[in-house]
């Protein structure tokens, strides 16, 4: 619409203009990373004289030094069966094998928008540890990590703790 400037995010080696998207921007060490779920965005590496136009499932990854690439971003990982309730304090479970993923990146929530946050959750390798739970409903979206860093698409899905009945 008329008046509205696009969003621009400047980073230490890149920059990103977004124009109606679903984006993650980050900065790991010397490593701008760029992941678009769906929209376009342009990414821009200053330093190395560089442009890319990044469109849904599609990352890359500036760093100052080497040539940007437009990266496939992993699929939606996929969850193993979590239909029996965890009991406190933990859940712990495998994620079903994904090629290319190194670790998983997420968030835990008590809704199933996401708007009452508890955890961040984070795992190296397919074995996702959540500690500190409590008997309830919860909500686990995640994203797989790929050897560069950049997370792909994301999935959701619910669990419930509960205490263990005594026999």
């Amino acid at each position: 619409p008329l008046g509205q400037a696009p969003l621009h995010i400047q980073s230490k080696n890149a920059t990103i203009g977004v124009r109606g998207t679903h984006f993650r921007m980050g900065q790991e060490g010397d490593n701008t990373l760029a992941e678009i779920e769906e929209g376009q965005v342009a990414f821009d590496a200053e330093k190395m004289s560089q442009h890319l136009e990044l469109t849904g499932m599609q990352g890359s990854v500036a760093d100052g030094v080497h040539t940007m690439k437009v990266i496939p971003l992993l699929p939606q990982p996929k969850f193993p069966a979590l239909d029996a309730a965890f009991s406190p304090t933990s859940a712990t479970f495998t994620m079903l094998e994904l090629s290319g993923a190194t670790g998983y990146r997420g968030e835990l929530a008590q809704d199933e928008n996401f708007a009452k946050l508890i955890a961040a959750v984070n795992s190296q390798g397919n074995v996702i540890n959540i500690a500190g739970l409590s008997e309830g409903h919860y909500w686990l979206r995640l994203r797989a990590v790929d050897e560069r860093g950049l997370q792909g698409m994301e999935a959701q899905t619910s669990f419930v703790v509960k205490v263990a009945a005594l026999p």
